[in-house]
């Protein structure tokens, strides 16, 4: 019948987080006007939870009330993320004399739904990485984070090394090469020079190599990394697909629930990723990284972050071609690399005079968003008398600002302040 689904049955040993009735009553009463009824799986008959949205129930088990049978609720995707404030159940059986009340944008999660995401989104270790045995600098670091790299982009690496090679055939310049290639060719020259003590040394670009691998490492079990990693090779994309991993995992990094969107259709406009507010509530996101805000090595002008503004404008909100369309609540995420705390601060005045200008033509539009990422290597290599350790060689970090737009009509918004308590298990 419409509205009804009978969930899967599971073997009592095989329960985790197992919510009991004390009577024969639904466990779990929604509050979602044409939502679903989650029935027994055993005995196909009892109701387990009435009127739920999609996404509020999250490998829950039931002992059902009428059958004493187990049944578990819907597996969370691997590409879904759990909003701020989700209800965690630790592993064990909870006693109820009364329906749970579960309001419409409420989520409830199992232990076995949280862990998956974590792994997923990379909160904490990821087990199955080998270590590097030592982050002081040295070829054997340089050469691991490459292997790594090789890994992550599959056959896109052997592709970017033929590049590398027809270049020097032909003794071309390294800027002819797409990002990515001159990155893995500076790099393979660092690991010669590291380990026969003289040559060049591109300590910058060792240092985003070492970032790089960490942050396709952090999500390449996501659905939606394949996209992101696929624009890592394409010039006019590199720069984007950087800042996207870095605001994904600041964000999320944060307590906010951040997913990717998959393959865009063709000729679709689709966001880049989307904070989920709740079960049925999320914030799209759509990310540009203009020229004017990459590797500057003079200060931000007024008249660059206008154009920078002007440009992400422009393609995220304007036309039949943009992804953050009306009617869906939106935000949009200017990035780039090296800016200063002086840079950031004469950006936002520009975005908050041109919201203020422009806002009213974008009330789905929440905020702009503004990403700075730093990563600067400083200190000697060779001829210091003591070696590097990579870890001390970062500094900056990330810096974000939050532009609210005064016409904003919705409610949404994004976490960008201090740390949230984790959630409750």
């Amino acid at each position: 019948m419409p509205g009804t689904i009978f969930l899967s049955s599971i073997d009592v040993s095989n329960r985790v987080s197992t919510i009991w009735t004390v009577g024969e009553f639904p466990p779990v009463s929604g509050h979602v006007g044409d939502g679903t009824t989650y029935i027994c799986g055993q005995c196909r008959s009892f109701p387990l939870a009435l009127n739920v949205g999609d996404g509020q129930l999250w490998d829950i088990d039931f002992r059902c009330p009428s059958c004493h049978k187990f049944s578990r609720s819907p597996t969370l995707p691997a590409g879904a993320p759990l909003p701020r404030g989700t209800v965690g159940l630790r592993k064990g059986d909870f006693h109820i004399n009364a329906s749970l009340d579960l309001p419409p944008s409420s989520v409830i999660a199992s232990i076995t739904a949280i862990e998956a995401r974590r792994l997923v989104a990379g909160w904490g270790k990821t087990p199955d990485i080998e270590p590097l045995p030592t982050r002081i600098l040295d070829a054997a670091l340089v050469s691991g984070y490459l292997d790594r790299l090789r890994v992550l982009l599959m056959s896109r690496f052997d592709e970017q090394l033929h590049m590398i090679e027809k270049l020097a055939k032909r003794r071309g310049s390294a800027s002819e090469l797409p990002r990515i290639a001159r990155l893995i060719a500076n790099c393979s020259t660092s690991a010669t020079s590291l380990g026969s003590g003289q040559g060049a040394i591109f300590l910058e670009d060792v240092v985003e190599l070492s970032a790089l691998v960490e942050l396709m490492e952090r999500w390449r079990r996501d659905p939606g990394a394949v996209r992101v990693f696929d624009g890592l090779v394409l010039p006019e994309q590199y720069h984007h697909s950087l800042v996207l991993l870095v605001a994904i995992s600041n964000l999320t990094d944060l307590g906010n629930g951040v997913g990717l969107y998959g393959t865009r259709p063709p000729g679709i406009p689709v966001p880049d990723f989307w904070i989920q507010a709740g079960a049925n509530r999320r914030l799209d996101v759509e990310v540009k990284a203009p020229e004017e805000l990459q590797s500057r090595n003079r200060p931000l002008s007024r008249e660059d972050g206008k154009n920078a503004f002007e440009k992400g404008r422009r393609k995220a909100l304007k036309g039949k071609k943009a992804q953050l369309q009306h009617g869906e609540p939106g935000v949009l995420l200017l990035g780039g690399a090296g800016l200063t705390s002086t840079d950031l601060m004469t950006l936002e005045e520009v975005v908050t005079a041109q919201m203020a200008s422009h806002g009213k033509r974008y009330p789905h539009i929440a905020a702009v968003m503004l990403l700075s990422f730093n990563l600067i290597a400083e200190g000697k290599v060779l001829g210091s008398g003591e070696p590097l350790n990579l870890d001390k060689a970062l500094s900056g970090g990330v810096q974000i600002r939050y532009v609210p737009n005064p016409s904003y009509g919705g409610s949404i918004q994004i976490r960008i302040g201090p740390l949230p308590t984790p959630p409750r298990v």
